[in-house]
């Protein structure tokens, strides 16, 4: 008899243990699941902005833009009067557009931020050219809605915005950074 009850409760613990590890492994699966959604949200709005300008959606476009950051330029209205005098030139020159997979997003308190590269083929006057962007991904909302800030691939664009710009997490800012220095 204390054979079987000493059985039953090994048994009963290693049925206990089991449940747990089920818990602790779904739950783990179902929050990188989660990240995974919310980096394809990233990478598809980048995608949606990119397509804006291709089609001359300006106010679409500007949508995507970081606030900090259209408030640093000058506000909505007079970004729009910036762009609209070459958007029919940048438009038609516009070629293909393809977005990388985001890096792994990063927190500041409950913001959630990424760098996406991006990249533009222009054809203008015959001549092909290709730009490499660094894009600043940021969502105040746990990821479903995503605003932009382009950095180019240029350090010296991103020391001129920094001073306008949310709060960077630490890695995400020396990820940044090597990038633009091409390091």
């Amino acid at each position: 008899m204390f054979l079987i009850l000493n059985c039953y409760q090994v048994i009963s613990k290693i049925n206990s243990m089991f449940k747990t590890l089920i818990f602790i492994l779904l739950f783990s699966s179902l929050s990188y699941a989660q990240l995974t959604l919310q980096q394809e949200a990233a990478k598809r709005q980048l995608q949606e902005m990119s397509a804006a300008l291709k089609r001359g959606d300006l106010d679409r476009f500007i949508s995507f833009i970081n606030p900090a950051l259209v408030a640093y330029l000058g506000g909505a209205d007079s970004l729009r009067r910036q762009m609209q005098p070459s958007l029919k030139e940048v438009t038609g020159a516009m070629g293909r557009v393809s977005v990388a997979e985001p890096s792994k997003i990063f927190r500041v308190k409950s913001q959630m931020q990424c760098v996406i590269t991006d990249t533009i083929d222009f054809a203008f006057e015959g001549s092909h050219q290709k730009t490499i962007d660094n894009v600043i991904g940021i969502s105040d909302d746990g990821g479903f809605a995503w605003t932009f800030i382009n950095c180019g691939n240029s350090y010296d664009v991103y020391k001129q915005y920094k001073p306008h710009l949310p709060k960077l997490a630490p890695e995400l800012e020396k990820m940044l950074t090597r990038r633009l220095r091409g390091e």
